[in-house]
């Protein structure tokens, strides 16, 4: 999903930066990122770095973080220009043009563009509009089938349209691409326990949880206890829950997860 372009300046400056595209009920937004060498390869820092829109006149600026870095958020699809400024007088300024092209309008144009299929199709999972997110995805992977973020994405569609055979095709393919995937094997446990693949689903949560550590598998684990609890195995859901508020005492459900312990 990343567009990696390389500015070659005049001055010897270079700067990489990639557009990253982020969701929108309306439309799609862009981040802009990247950082500034000086010609030694050294990060620069201090570094004035100003996004200019088609007619050249300046729509955001900021200065290069200590490692060089900058980010110019939530920018809206068109020509810009990012021009690098430098403090030191013996360095040209550097500036590269940059296309943000809607993912939709590129599709139209190009049918078999592999990167805005899968960025429309993300967009669309991202905003709940998983019906919408099938057809460019399934695009996405027809043209590249290697592509783990574009199964990903359709296994998450998927599952939320209730097909769960759908999703655990998709999210198997994922898997084999990109096999440290929290989110893939995530929601490939849950794929699998509606379809009651329960021996199945125990081990892809259980490489999640594994994945993720206690910041990201606290609803692991409450699935995990479902499906130990669908399986008869009360002891080993008690310690699923059990662990759950170990690592999350301060959560919403909570409560609600104590309650269900003393039954």
């Amino acid at each position: 999903m990343r567009k990696l372009i390389r500015l070659l300046a005049l001055s010897s400056w270079v700067a990489l930066w990639c557009a990253l595209p982020r969701a929108s009920s309306a439309q799609t937004y862009y981040d802009i990122e990247g950082t500034v060498y000086a010609p030694g390869g050294q990060a620069a820092e201090r570094v004035v770095v100003v996004l200019e829109d088609l007619t050249r006149s300046p729509v955001s600026q900021l200065i290069t973080d200590a490692d060089g870095r900058f980010r110019f958020s939530r920018v809206a699809a068109g020509t810009y220009f990012v021009v690098a400024k430098p403090n030191n007088k013996e360095f040209k300024t550097t500036m590269q043009r940059i296309e943000l092209i809607n993912s939709k309008h590129a599709l139209e144009l190009f049918p078999d563009y592999f990167v805005a299929a899968q960025q429309l199709g993300l967009v669309y999972v991202e905003t709940a509009s998983y019906r919408e997110a099938i057809p460019p995805l399934v695009k996405a992977v027809e043209v590249n089938p290697k592509a783990p973020l574009a199964y990903l994405g359709l296994g998450i569609a998927a599952l939320y349209l209730d097909r769960s055979d759908m999703a655990v095709d998709a999210l198997e393919r994922a898997r084999g691409l990109d096999a440290n995937s929290f989110r893939v094997h995530y929601f490939l446990g849950i794929a699998l326990s509606n379809l009651r693949r329960f021996d199945e689903a125990e081990k892809a949560l259980k490489t999640a949880v594994s994945l993720g550590g206690a910041d990201r598998s606290g609803d692991t684990r409450l699935r995990l206890a479902s499906i130990y609890n669908a399986r008869g195995n009360q002891q080993q859901a008690i310690e699923e829950m059990e662990a759950y508020l170990r690592e999350n005492p301060k959560a919403k459900n909570a409560e609600s997860v104590r309650q269900a312990l003393q039954k």
